[in-house]
């Protein structure tokens, strides 16, 4: 997987934190807003997406994750604020993962997924996402194991 680690954010909707731009082939084709409203493809993080896309920015999946493990302990930082968890399409690659969790241990990750996760079933975006303190909610998990829940 591409991947691109930004260690101070310029995007305003995340604030200066750590990012990540994870490849636009991790995302999943059946998603609800797959080219269909995607706030990823258009502006400023569309052209930084399609460069990581292209290889021409970012690195490797174990590079990225060095980079990960390098945080202060509690740090918050943002995974994928393009893209999607590892893998090809629908599929997650569970090493490739695993290797995230552990250099992710002791930090607070904003994560999520659009790729189908509960059973064979596609899960698509059906009504607007609720709102939580004036902003759209996403249904996430906050760790492994744990039920996903909305509006962190």
């Amino acid at each position: 997987m591409k991947v691109h680690f930004i260690q101070v954010s310029q995007n305003a909707k995340t604030g200066p934190i750590p990012v990540s731009i994870i490849e636009r082939a991790s995302c999943w084709p059946g998603c609800a807003l797959y080219e269909n409203g995607c706030y990823a493809e258009t502006g400023a993080l569309a052209m930084h997406w399609d460069r990581v896309s292209r290889g021409s920015t970012g690195g490797s999946w174990s590079e990225f994750c060095t980079k990960v493990a390098a945080l202060r302990p509690g740090r918050l930082w943002r995974y994928a604020q393009a893209g999607d968890l590892p893998g090809y399409g629908p599929q997650i690659n569970a090493e490739l993962l695993n290797e995230l969790v552990a250099a992710n241990a002791g930090k607070n990750a904003i994560a999520f997924t659009h790729k189908p996760i509960l059973d064979d079933d596609p899960v698509r975006l059906r009504e607007p996402a609720p709102r939580c303190r004036g902003r759209p909610g996403r249904l996430h998990g906050q760790s492994l194991g744990r039920q996903p829940r909305a509006c962190g």
